[in-house]
């Protein structure tokens, strides 16, 4: 009986795609603030003090300005060789030993792609010294087209369906631009290459079907209605939701954005691995977690031994439910909050082991034992186990978008010829 009601409801829910079919109108025009063609600079290398470069080309090297885009070239640290290497040499940038006065370098490649520590890139690379001299930082500096190209495949299985892969494009785009617009104003780079923003692979990550589907988005981004006009907003995405997306107020704070209230989701169950939609139990000493909280949040030191540690406040749904509100204790009944999800990346950083906060938390004498585990990230936006399942369906990518990013509107910010 229940394996028949579940069916209906997702019959249900897909009937919400079955009413308009696969859109072919034109996307309408969007603004960027700025209007050149948006260029994304990516953090690949932090407080380093030495790598590897390489190419099949000549790379020349510039001294550039602070734009990192242009400068005045070093013709006599030019290589024609395939591999050299980066050090600090007395506070100073050294090539093959060669110290360069010089703050920031930009590397451009006669074939337009550079190996860094055995990995490949498009576009040009910069390798820019610290205040302190102590460390240089590298950043890969390309298009954001090429740059999504090698975020599609390592955030989304390049072998699943087409429309998924153009959702994840499109989702992909639009976070990138919010983050490059929200916060690298005072910085030197945009995002990272890691999850603190969104997995980047370089050409590693490529392949013809993601290639595709980044060139068949191209330019697609999402926005909202913002008081009296559209904006851009951070699309964020999960692997499965568990069930149900949530609100990004309830995990990340800040304002309430329409599109990021949270949708059913009843398609990620038949898509995700067990594993990973219904995690085992794990555990964590005490002592552990006290030590974790401790490092990420200094300012917790104050309460000293945490005794106990509550669910505050959750999301119920239909089958599961997800914390979002932990309450510390000290032994003298002192307190302090924090997100569920800043709690659960605090104990466990990779996330691969508390998969999400769809869990059940327990003492179990010198130890804190979560279970139940349900669903995997942190659930916010488009779930990509439910959009492969969508996909699956029949249903576009539009489609998909809208579904899990409702009340959002797709634009366009290159100009069709």
């Amino acid at each position: 009986m229940f394996k028949y009601l579940n069916y209906l409801i997702v019959f249900c829910v897909l009937l919400v795609f079955s009413g308009c079919r696969k859109s072919k109108d034109t996307v309408e025009f969007y603004q960027l603030e700025d209007s050149c063609p948006p260029i994304v600079r990516v953090l690949l290398l932090s407080e380093a003090n030495g790598c590897e470069f390489a190419s099949d080309g000549q790379i020349s090297i510039y001294d550039c300005n602070e734009s990192f885009l242009s400068g005045q070239e070093i013709s006599d640290f030019n290589k024609a060789t395939s591999d050299f290497s980066v050090n600090l040499t007395d506070g100073k940038i050294s090539l093959d030993s060669n110290s360069i006065d010089s703050r920031n370098l930009l590397l451009v490649s006669q074939n337009q792609t550079i190996g860094l520590n055995g990995d490949e890139y498009r576009g040009k690379m910069v390798i820019s010294l610290a205040q302190d001299n102590n460390s240089f930082d590298v950043m890969n500096i390309l298009s954001l087209e090429d740059y999504l190209k090698g975020v599609v495949g390592a955030e989304m299985y390049s072998y699943w369906e087409m429309e998924a892969l153009k959702a994840q494009a499109v989702a992909s785009r639009t976070y990138c631009l919010y983050i490059k617009k929200r916060f690298a104003t005072n910085r030197n780079w945009d995002m990272k290459k890691s999850q603190a923003h969104q997995v980047y692979s370089g050409i590693a990550a490529e392949t013809k079907r993601v290639r595709s589907a980044v060139e068949q988005t191209a330019g697609e981004v999402l926005t909202y209605k913002n008081e009296a006009k559209l904006d851009i907003f951070p699309t964020y995405y999960a692997s499965n939701c568990g069930g149900h997306t949530q609100n990004s107020v309830d995990v990340f704070g800040g304002d309430n954005i329409k599109p990021l209230n949270g949708v059913k989701c009843p398609f990620c169950k038949d898509i995700a691995k067990k594993r990973f939609f219904n995690w085992e139990p794990v555990s964590f000493k005490k002592s552990f977690v006290q030590n974790r909280l401790m490092e990420r949040y200094p300012s917790l030191a104050r309460l000293g031994d945490i005794q106990r540690i509550e669910t505050v406040r959750k999301s119920d749904y239909a089958d599961f439910t997800r914390a979002t509100f932990i309450k510390l204790i000290s032994s003298s009944g002192e307190g302090d909050f924090l997100r569920a999800e800043d709690f659960r990346l605090a104990i466990d950083r990779s996330g691969l082991k508390i998969k999400s906060t769809g869990f059940e938390l327990t003492d179990a004498n010198d130890s804190w034992v979560f279970s139940n585990g349900t669903g995997y990230g942190h659930g916010v936006g488009l779930c990509q186990c439910g959009a492969e399942h969508i996909a699956r369906c029949g249903k576009d990518y539009k489609q998909i978008l809208s579904y899990y990013y409702p009340d959002s509107k797709l634009v366009k910010i290159f100009k069709d010829d």
